[in-house]
């Protein structure tokens, strides 16, 4: 099988190479350099083995990890194969100017990410009572806390959201949410917005508690929702 080269991402055509990342190699241009690394899996992805291509993409991920935290990084998306150097070369020279573009916002921006997770509120609900009337109030006074409880949770996620639309000049991601989750988004920070996202967390971590809420912020990561900002950006 012929050798392909994995592009995983470009960076500032200064930054040092990480050797203590996953083997990879830089290809250099006047205004960047290309993080690749050989790839000799099959192009086709329908073909290789589940595991062999998680391997891979992790891989791909801790290469873009040890430049994302320290230096501006455009990650590419995990399976972007060229067919050799000559390639690679033609294809960022193709892209230079949204490559470019990348680089200059990230020169001062990283990634971060900030889920709400929703669990059970610290205030019990109402015990239920012997009667039967008491019973049939208790069960409503139930229904009813529950509702509100549900109410404030997405007040307090729509609250967080708007804040945090703040602490950036560049729109937010709306990531999946996973079933215990009840907001993720992704954000692009300057060190002042992620100082300005730390003090609106501490402040409001206990309000959050009681209504049985909780904060996970994660990053610095690879800028991987920058794609749709360039997109906005180049239609503005």
């Amino acid at each position: 099988m012929a050798r392909f080269l994995n592009l995983h991402g470009v960076v500032d055509r200064h930054t040092p190479l990480n050797t203590a990342a996953p083997p990879h190699r830089f290809i250099a241009l006047p205004w960047c350099a290309a993080l690749v690394s050989d790839y000799d899996l099959d192009p086709d992805t329908a073909k290789v083995d589940p595991d062999d291509l998680a391997a891979s993409a992790m891989t791909h991920h801790q290469i873009l990890l040890a430049y994302c935290a320290e230096y501006p990084l455009l990650p590419l998306r995990f399976g972007t194969v060229f067919s050799g150097e000559a390639a690679v070369i033609a294809g960022l020279v193709d892209q230079s100017d949204s490559y470019a573009n990348a680089l200059r916002i990230l020169s001062d921006h990283r990634e971060y990410s900030v889920e709400l997770v929703s669990g059970p509120p610290t205030q019990p609900l109402r015990p239920s009572a012997e009667t039967g009337r008491g019973f049939l109030l208790a069960r409503k006074g139930q229904r009813d806390q529950k509702r509100t409880a549900t109410q404030n949770k997405q007040d307090f996620a729509q609250t967080l959201y708007k804040r945090a639309a703040g602490w950036t000049s560049y729109p937010l991601h709306l990531n999946d949410v996973k079933p215990e989750n009840l907001l993720d988004i992704s954000a692009l920070l300057t060190s002042d917005g992620v100082r300005h996202m730390q003090d609106w967390l501490a402040r409001n971590a206990e309000k959050a508690a009681e209504l049985g809420l909780s904060f996970r912020v994660r990053g610095p990561w690879p800028a991987y929702h920058i794609t749709p900002i360039l997109k906005q950006l180049e239609t503005a």
